[in-house]
């Protein structure tokens, strides 16, 4: 029994996407059959899938039956690939010999093909295409001689190509002539390509083409190729200073280090600073010394750019050139310094760092310990909390540096440092470095015993600070001390403050307690309260239980908002019904209705009628147009499930 057209290629979709898993006699068995379809009156989409599958498992068989298919617009492309995938001679054969039988764009497909099968027997007939009147077949005949790259294909591109009458064939080949010097070069003929480029360079061509094979040029030739780099580097033109930076990133050779270290001295900076990055990544040593000379002096723009070089290209001898481009008066050129600093590699470069973290010189000693500080030299902890002792600069320097490197061990010491500072901004720095060093140890409940035990004694300002960094450690010990400084007229007002941003439930029952005492912290027991109704850590009882605490306090617009939020929360047809009592409220509707679908939607199923009915109410009042698409879904949600 036969196979019907329909049903064989609902097959040949399903063995497309099998790939080539069949043995090898069926997949013959399979070929020969495709081959009978190309063969036969089937329709366009049936060839088409056919030639997909013969990509894969086709072989010299079904070169002829392909490249019947050439003609055809609409199978042209699917033939081509099937032939390019089987190749051999066989398919190259074929593909030539359509050349003179074609035009348009079969034609064209076919010249590409022959390209990227690099088929040198085709160099003849594609050289007479290129000497032809129809540009778009000769650009594509320039692109594909570019890609076989033989001698002759090199001579066709040069000696007709690059003549030709057409701009835009000229420019095809100029290309083509870039693409056969690369091929050229990886094949050893490093004349020949040079040969080429030289060609292009003396054509009419475009400035991109002509710049593309200047680069080509200079890679080819390599460390001989540093004269024209150097001229590249002297011109004002931007295209060609481009190609010459793609040089400097690309072309190994002490030569182009060279010339490029030289034109970087003498550049402008808005040229400057781009050659000085590609110096960087070239990662050649020999460019240092110029990198550290144009770090010292200059425009802003020249030394950051060299810093930052010396960051990629330097190790431990780089350390004092950046340490003194950090201590410049330009403060872009030192965060920059410093940045360098930071991420400089290599061995003993934090050692070479070390040996200025106790310079008599403060400014020297200071920045030495912030980028030490950046580097998180761990090993320096020692330096930095002997030098917060020293105040100024330096002691602010100390402080941050041990805020990024200090853990638990060295946690107690840092906190004595904070109780031990007086001012402002030293306490604020040394707040910041206790958080940051707080943050990052895993243990809060001993972070929790190093700020608690420095409470008693401790001066008003710094006894502020260190109730302000307790809810780092959120801890039952922690908030047990800040209830306590409640009654300390000290320090009650930052007390009050914690508690009403404490973000554990712990704290509840206090806010709670302070929001229907009234007075002055009402309204922050309140506030604090309903947000601690959106923790995670609650189950949805509790949440609805803190919302029924809530509602009966609420007095304000805003208040009710918040209240609202929290409800939002709470996946209950409760906490939905409370929602619902603020619908009518026209200054509470937008955030009663955002409240109402989010509450709803966990309930789609289990809550079904309920929610159905009241997201029907939502839709008759809400004005949000972006928003009415997510509850009229929702709705529809649980009137289907009602229904069922």
């Amino acid at each position: 029994m036969t196979s019907s057209p329909k049903y064989l290629m609902v097959g040949l979709v399903a063995l497309l996407m099998l790939g080539s898993a069949l043995p090898a006699a069926a997949q013959a068995d399979e070929a020969a059959e495709l081959i009978g379809v190309l063969e036969s009156d089937a329709e366009a989409f049936d060839k088409d899938v056919a030639c997909r599958r013969l990509a894969v498992i086709g072989g010299p068989d079904a070169v002829p039956a392909l490249a019947a298919l050439l003609p055809y617009e609409e199978l042209n492309t699917s033939a081509r690939t099937a032939l390019q995938s089987i190749g051999g001679a066989e398919a190259k054969s074929a593909l030539r010999t359509a050349l003179g039988e074609l035009s348009g764009r079969p034609r064209i497909g076919v010249i590409e093909t022959l390209g990227v099968l690099r088929d040198p027997a085709a160099a003849s007939e594609l050289g007479a295409i290129l000497a032809g009147n129809d540009p778009d077949a000769a650009s594509a005949a320039a692109h594909a001689l570019g890609r076989i790259a033989t001698p002759e294909a090199a001579r066709a591109l040069s000696e007709i190509g690059l003549s030709h009458p057409s701009a835009a064939v000229r420019a095809a080949a100029g290309l083509g002539c870039v693409a056969g010097a690369e091929a050229l070069r990886a094949n050893g003929d490093h004349r020949g390509a040079v040969e080429l480029m030289h060609a292009v360079r003396g054509a009419d061509v475009p400035p991109n083409v002509y710049a593309a094979a200047t680069q080509q040029l200079i890679a080819t030739r390599g460390d001989a190729g540093a004269p024209l780099l150097g001229q590249l580097l002297r011109s004002a033109d931007p295209e060609m200073w481009s190609v010459a930076i793609g040089a400097v990133y690309e072309v190994p050779g002490d030569r182009i280090t060279q010339v490029a270290c030289q034109a970087a001295r003498r550049a402008p900076p808005s040229l400057g600073a781009s050659l000085i990055q590609a110096l960087g990544q070239r990662g050649d040593p020999a460019a240092l010394p110029t990198l550290i000379e144009l770090s010292a002096e200059g425009e802003t723009e020249t030394r950051v750019a060299a810093v930052r070089a010396l960051a990629q290209l330097g190790g431990a001898p780089e350390v004092n050139p950046l340490l003194a481009a950090a201590l410049t008066q330009d403060e872009t050129v030192a965060v920059a310094a410093l940045d360098a600093l930071a991420a400089l590699e290599g061995d003993g470069v934090d050692a070479a760092l070390a040996q200025w973290l106790d310079d008599p010189d403060h400014r020297l000693r200071a920045t030495a310990i912030r980028a030490a500080g950046m580097r998180r030299m761990a090993g320096s902890i020692p330096a930095f909390i002997e030098a917060a002792d020293a105040g100024g600069v330096v002691g602010e320097a100390a402080i941050q540096a041990l805020g990024r490197t200090c853990g638990l061990g060295e946690l107690p010491d840092l906190a004595d440092i904070l109780v031990g500072l007086s001012g402002d901004e030293q306490l604020g720095l040394a707040e910041a470095a206790v958080a940051a060093a707080a943050s990052r140890i895993e243990d809060k409940s001993m972070v929790a015993d190093v700020l608690v035990a420095r409470l008693d004694g401790a001066p008003a300002d710094a006894k502020a600070a260190l109730l302000r960094l307790l809810p780092v450690a959120p801890t039952s010990q922690a908030l047990d001390a800040v209830r306590d400084a409640l009654d300390d007229p000290a320090v009650s007002g930052t007390a009050y403050a914690v508690l009403g941003d404490w973000p554990t439930p712990e704290a509840a029952p206090d806010l709670l307690a302070l929001a229907k005492a009234g007075g002055e912290h009402r309204d922050l027991g309140l506030r604090g309260y309903m947000r601690l109704i959106e923790s995670p850590d609650l189950a949805p009882a509790e949440k609805m239980a803190m919302c029924e605490q809530a509602a009966a306090l609420v007095e304000t617009d805003g208040e009710r908002n918040q209240l609202l939020g929290a409800l939002a929360t709470v996946p209950t047809i409760e906490a939905l019904r409370m929602v619902m009592g603020h619908l009518d409220d026209p200054a509470l509707r937008p955030r009663a209705c955002w409240a109402a679908v989010t509450v709803a939607e966990p309930l789609e199923q289990t809550h079904s009628a309920e929610v159905a009915e009241a997201l029907t109410r939502v839709l008759e009042v809400m004005d949000n147009p972006n928003m009415e698409r997510r509850v009229r879904a929702s709705r529809d949600r649980a009137a289907q499930a009602a229904n069922q």
